[in-house]
């Protein structure tokens, strides 16, 4: 979900996906999450590969998560610049406007993160003793919120996002909670979630809202 160069400068005191934010088979491709236009993250997917109704399921693909911690900063920056590569390689800079610009923008999304009023719950992705990507679910009592996934590239198209959406959706189910995201309406990304069941209830600016809801659970 890559964005104009302006608008990526706007946005530099700052989130998905560009690839990113929750996903289905392809959920798994990036982390670029720009702030949506009602302050929230916005969710990370986008990919190639077709996501069927029902893929999402419960993890099934050895995965596990575990809070990130301090120590994870420098994988988390190297998880973010996989997100953007292909982005920032249209810009035509050099190496150091590259990562100066990379350093403000991930700088600003850690703070974004640290000041939100919802429960942040900040997980690393572990496949083995791998870290191997990250996922951010912002919970409130009303809903579910996927603020972004990321994979780095090797993992992505594995199936890995759709068990983590699936797990997403168990959970709303026993709490009687919608889970929601914020995706850019030029992304590829609108149509994956859709497959997955998602529904457009909103938009802003760039930004659509979309929600899954539970069969039973009223808006």
């Amino acid at each position: 979900m890559s964005e104009s160069l302006s608008r990526n400068l706007g946005i530099a005191a700052l989130g998905i996906g560009s690839d990113r934010t929750p996903s289905g088979d392809e959920a798994e491709h990036g982390g670029l999450s720009p702030l949506g236009d009602d302050g929230s993250p916005t969710a990370a997917l986008e990919s190639t590969a077709a996501i069927k109704p029902g893929d999402a399921g419960p993890s099934c693909t050895g995965v596990t998560l575990r809070p990130a911690v301090a120590d994870d900063e420098a994988f988390l920056y190297e998880l973010y610049c996989s997100t953007r590569a292909e982005e920032i390689a249209a810009f035509g800079w050099d190496r150091a406007q590259r990562d100066a610009f990379l350093q403000l923008q991930f700088r600003g999304v850690q703070r974004h993160y640290q000041v939100q009023q919802l429960d942040v719950d900040s997980r690393i992705i572990v496949q083995g003793t791998d870290a191997i990507g990250q996922l951010i679910v912002m919970r409130s009592a009303n809903e579910i919120r996927l603020a972004d996934v990321a994979l780095l590239p090797q993992y992505r198209g594995s199936g890995i996002g759709s068990g983590l959406i699936g797990d997403l959706f168990v959970e709303a189910r026993e709490s009687r909670r919608p889970v929601t995201l914020h995706v850019e309406k030029s992304s590829r990304a609108v149509a994956l979630y859709e497959r997955l069941g998602f529904q457009k209830i909103d938009e802003t600016g760039f930004h659509y809202k979309m929600e899954w809801r539970p069969e039973g659970v009223e808006r």
